[in-house]
């Protein structure tokens, strides 16, 4: 892994000139990766195979939360790198491309809005869809869910609520979904 970004930012440097720049910061990008990978390896040295099998269940619990501190102590060191690299890159290209921020996070926001927009016509088509055919059979309103586009999976578990109490999506979670919706759209305009 630091032999090939090595590699990468001597191209770079080589292309703009930058080296220089490059043998003093290198030095400290591997020893702040290296530091990282190093508490990464400490936390998944600590994780064990564990059966649960009666009062095991305490030790099953520690090593999940191994487990857990392990897998957050590898994301870091991806951060850790990702961060260095971008700096680095920063540094050693002085003429990169600016990338304008503010016009990506709209689009992300409009994208996030569009989505949200789809999952709550989708909510709604398959309430009134199970309100037509209440008196239909299980498998026909399951037949006409699936229909919709929703998983078969998905589907019956929305139709077996409606065999003890109301059929379909919940109500606060149209609720929360229009609240999601008017929030992206708060942020949408004022990002504009």
């Amino acid at each position: 892994m630091l032999a090939h970004d090595l590699n990468d930012f001597r191209d770079l440097a080589e292309i703009h000139g930058t080296e220089a720049i490059l043998d003093l910061l290198f030095p400290v990008y591997r020893q702040h990766l290296r530091k990282t990978k190093l508490k990464h390896l400490v936390a998944k040295s600590r994780c064990v195979a564990v059966e649960v099998a009666g009062p095991a269940a305490v030790q099953f619990q520690r090593s999940e939360q191994r487990k857990a501190t392990e897998s957050r102590k590898r994301r870091d060191v991806g951060t850790v790198r990702k961060i260095w690299r971008d700096q680095l890159l920063r540094v050693l290209t002085p003429e990169a491309v600016v990338i304008d921020t503010a016009s990506l996070k709209r689009r992300q926001l409009a994208e996030r809005l569009k989505v949200a927009k789809k999952r709550q016509r989708r909510m709604q088509k398959v309430n009134a869809t199970l309100r037509k055919l209440v008196k239909s059979s299980r498998k026909q309103r399951i037949a006409a869910v699936v229909a919709l586009g929703i998983d078969p999976g998905i589907a019956e578990l929305l139709v077996m609520r409606g065999d003890g109490g109301t059929a379909g999506f919940d109500h606060y979670s149209l609720i929360n979904t229009a609240n999601e919706i008017r929030r992206l759209e708060t942020r949408l305009a004022k990002c504009a």
